[in-house]
């Protein structure tokens, strides 16, 4: 019998049943309720709190949040979430890299090193910010994001895509234009001086926004010059004359003294102390 003849021999009726049968069966399928959930068992815990590796641990998920966490006697796993295994595994808390200057590229990487939140201290004002935005709508594979935008420098300014200004209003112009974006924070660098730096800490207080700073180690130190550019750097003489100034000293040298004890760095922390930078 030929398939025409079987399709014409079904009554309307039947091929009716059939239609309701299919579209019950399809529904069932698409509304499957999805495993909201994953309890992970026998997983070493570093918490960041104890200075100790917690073993043996159970942790309870719960779509995006952590529900539980404890010991196997402590903690009630759900029926309705998978277990798996994790002897051998280690789980930290997310990290956060506070310096970065974000690409597109680097995000995912990012994640997959650990990383859960970037701080990006400067970059392409659009770009940035849209990266930022599609992280926090779930676009792509990210790290939570806290961007200053383009950062505030005077003139001439050290890189094109920063905000180049001469003056107080110019200043305050740019922290408005910045914080209208929607930037988290602001940033200024090395050729804002007093002034300009007084402008923009005045205005970022209109809109709640704390104002982050590049200085180098060494004009905290004196205010002489940046090694980088060899000329003097304004900021440092204003920073380095206030009251802060004996005791942001000795928590910058004691640190870098301390790093520059490893063998790697033994040439350069002594052609530092002897060129006279401080």
């Amino acid at each position: 019998m030929c398939f025409e003849s079987v399709r014409m021999s079904i009554s309307p009726a039947l091929r009716a049943s059939f239609a309701v049968l299919l579209a019950l069966v399809s529904l069932t399928g698409c509304h499957r309720k999805p495993k909201d959930g994953v309890a992970l068992v026998g997983v070493a815990v570093f918490d960041g709190v104890s200075p100790y590796l917690k073993r043996d641990m159970v942790i309870v998920v719960r779509k995006d949040t952590i529900a539980a966490i404890g010991t196997r006697s402590s903690v009630a796993i759900p029926k309705d979430v998978p277990v798996i295994d994790m002897q051998g595994k280690y789980v930290i808390p997310g990290l956060i890299d506070g310096h970065v200057h974000v690409q597109p590229w680097t995000l995912n990487r990012f994640v997959a090193e650990g990383v859960t939140a970037v701080r990006d201290v400067h970059g392409q004002l659009d770009t940035i910010m849209h990266l930022r935005e599609q992280a926090q709508l779930n676009s792509y594979l990210s790290p939570r994001i806290y961007a200053a935008g383009a950062m505030i420098d005077g003139v001439p300014a050290t890189y094109a895509d920063a905000f180049a200004v001469k003056d107080g209003p110019e200043a305050r112009k740019a922290v408005d234009r910045l914080a209208v974006l929607g930037v988290d924070y602001l940033k200024v660098y090395t050729n804002v001086d007093e002034p300009l730096l007084r402008a923009v800490l005045d205005e970022a207080k209109t809109f709640g926004l704390k104002v982050s700073a590049h200085l180098p180690i060494n004009s905290a130190r004196c205010g002489r010059s940046e090694p980088m550019c060899g000329r003097p750097t304004p900021m440092a003489r204003f920073c380095c004359s206030c009251r802060l100034k004996p005791l942001m000293t000795k928590l910058l040298i004691k640190q870098l003294e301390s790093r520059m004890r490893k063998p790697w760095a033994k040439r350069f922390w002594t052609d530092w102390n002897s060129s006279g930078w401080y």
